[in-house]
């Protein structure tokens, strides 16, 4: 298997060939590759670095990128997620808001950092870091989260709010101290949403060949059975790393062990995302190579035939295709109300049954814990019912986005199923009636779509206290005990309520919106298939016309290019099914010879 970058460059390699010979072919060629190229350019794999607090995440990130970009220290730092992407150097900081600014790198600290933005005063939701890095030019998006574990709540919260959109994640431990139980638990969370998860133990330049030896014995143990199975660990100083590369020593970087761990994890990226994203690329090209030679193939059977017989069956098709318009329209009527039947019957109903399930049982933890935690002040109290009240939050509503959102998937796959089936048909019948009027055979249709993985929703649990709380908290530590004790437990547990009602509507509205756009794709692509193989048939149909109208010897011409043209194209299936051998492991010809699986003979 050919590695990712290498696979997408010989694929923009090839779609740039077609390209430069595109504007003899039809427009809807040349706009269907520019789609696909443009796919290649922005599809990115989010590959997210998590652990606990000081571990050596953000400092692995500067190894892997081989220079100093993200701000390090000995006290809790990252308070932000940031995303490292290729591209000029730069930042562009995306706020609560919605508002974006555009800063020079070195500003990073003012946005991503506890000491100059505590408790994220300036309302920062993430930094998208560009960097010309060759290691993020095929796409890879490395997410440096902050530590978990540390002095600061919200740190948790904002490493949590980014695990939906992990497609893998690098769980950093540390040779000294050995792998605790908080980072099992934080690792529990993390099975839930990812497949693939890198162990990488950092700071291995801070022990003896024997002790890393036992460390690693130690921590790869632990992990087997925290995973149910082996695993394997990449041990590395990133610090050792980061120093070779900015002197250029090929040995220390050798041994510092990044140069190991980046190999893996590149062959990781094209045996996961690579394999999906070029054979997607591949069969689209193929589709649209079909598509054009069948146009061109009309277009040269239309010329051959006299003037009134063209103009006669073109009539007939047109009319045909009124009848496939209107079947069209009636099918995006049933689809809005697919939508909204999902959003109210499926995702406002499960929004209530999780309330009504979920509210006795965090109502029962809470009181469990307050029971637990009798013999403490009521300041002590205070802060660790404030902790426990977040984290109960966190936890709970993390747990069951994971459910959710495989219900959601498995319903809208059920629509989309149905749906897309009746958008082939439609465009199968464009074909059917244009292969028996023409008198061709011409391809099949096969659509795709996913629910949309974007989400916008962030735990939002550290606001600021008001003047108003902050007197109640004076007055409350004035009280005798047992009294300021029951104002704290009930403090606490109207918050609990606060919290958990206003959550719900944060999830719901995050769910929403991917319903929403993943509705909205189905519905643009059921749009797009009738509508371009339509617009195929008419387009050979109106340049056989025009031709006709003109002389026999521009006629003749004309016949001779697309000759020469569907030649050209079978050519390039040829250099397609290489591409697919040497990508894929094999020609992908059977499957996706057009854009279903076969053509037909049509009725005659």
């Amino acid at each position: 298997m050919s590695s990712y970058g290498e696979a997408l460059a010989g694929i923009r390699s090839f779609i740039g060939e077609l390209e430069g010979r595109s504007d003899r072919l039809s427009s809807s060629f040349r706009e269907g590759i520019e789609s696909v190229r443009e796919k290649l350019s922005g599809e990115n794999f989010h590959l997210v670095v998590m652990g606990q607090f000081k571990r050596g995440k953000s400092t692995l990130v500067n190894a892997m990128l081989g220079e100093e970009i993200l701000p390090v220290s000995v006290i809790p730092l990252t308070s932000i997620n940031t995303l490292i992407r290729y591209g000029e150097p730069g930042l562009r900081v995306i706020f609560d808001d919605g508002s974006v600014k555009e800063a020079p790198l070195e500003e990073i600290s003012r946005f991503v950092t506890e000491r100059e933005n505590p408790g994220n005063r300036l309302g920062v939701a993430r930094v998208d870091v560009f960097f010309p890095a060759e290691f993020l030019r095929d796409g890879l998006c490395i997410v440096d989260t902050p530590g978990v574990g540390s002095t600061f709540l919200h740190n948790d919260e904002m490493a949590y709010s980014y695990l939906s959109h992990a497609d893998a994640v690098i769980f950093t431990i540390s040779a000294d101290p050995p792998i605790s139980r908080s980072e099992l638990d934080y690792l529990a969370e993390i099975k839930e949403y990812v497949r693939k998860i890198f162990f990488v133990q950092t700071k291995i330049d801070y022990l003896q060949p024997r002790e890393l030896e036992e460390s690693l014995d130690f921590n790869r143990e632990v992990l087997s059975q925290a995973m149910g199975g082996e695993v394997e660990i990449h041990p590395l100083s990133a610090r050792l790393a980061l120093q070779a590369k900015e002197s250029g020593n090929g040995d220390m970087l050798e041994n510092s062990g990044l140069s190991a761990f980046l190999s893996r994890l590149q062959g990781f990226l094209m045996e996961e995302k690579g394999r999906i994203l070029v054979e997607s690329a591949l069969t689209a090209v193929r589709r649209l190579l079909e598509e054009e030679k069948a146009g061109l193939k009309l277009e040269r059977k239309m010329l051959s035939q006299p003037v009134e017989l063209l103009q006669r069956k073109s009539e007939d098709f047109a009319r045909e295709m009124e009848e496939i318009k209107r079947e069209r329209q009636e099918t995006l009527y049933l689809l809005e109300g697919e939508f909204k039947n999902m959003v109210s019957e499926v995702l406002d109903q499960d929004v209530e049954r999780f309330k009504t399930e979920r509210i006795p049982r965090v109502e029962e933890e809470f009181l469990h814990f307050v029971e637990a935690h009798e013999g403490l002040s009521s300041s002590e109290m205070e802060k660790v019912l404030g902790d426990f009240v977040r984290e109960l939050i966190v936890r709970t509503f993390g747990d069951w986005r994971v459910e959710e959102e495989r219900r959601l998937e498995e319903v809208f796959h059920g629509v989309e199923g149905r749906f897309l089936s009746r958008a082939q048909a439609m465009a199968n019948r464009v074909l059917d009636i244009a292969g028996e009027i023409f008198e061709l055979d011409l391809p099949t249709i096969r659509l795709e779509v996913e629910l949309a993985k974007e989400g916008e929703f962030w735990f939002k649990l550290g606001e600021q206290a008001t003047d108003l709380e902050i007197f109640v908290g004076a007055l409350i530590r004035m009280l005798p005990r047992s009294i300021s004790r029951r104002f704290v437990k009930r403090k606490w547990e109207r918050e609990l309520m606060v919290l958990f009602d206003r959550h719900c509507g944060r999830v719901r509205y995050d769910f929403y919106l991917r319903i929403q756009k993943s509705f909205n794709l189905l519905r643009l692509r059921v749009i797009e298939v009738v509508e371009k193989t339509m617009e195929t048939v008419l387009s050979a149909v109106r340049r056989a016309t025009e031709e006709r109208d003109r002389s026999e010897e521009r006629v003749r011409d004309r016949i001779s290019q697309l000759d020469e043209d569907t030649s050209y194209l079978e050519a390039m299936v040829g250099r397609l099914e290489e591409l697919e051998a040497k990508y894929l492991g094999g020609p992908r010809g059977a499957k996706t010879a057009a854009p279903g699986s076969s053509s037909r003979e049509s009725s005659r």
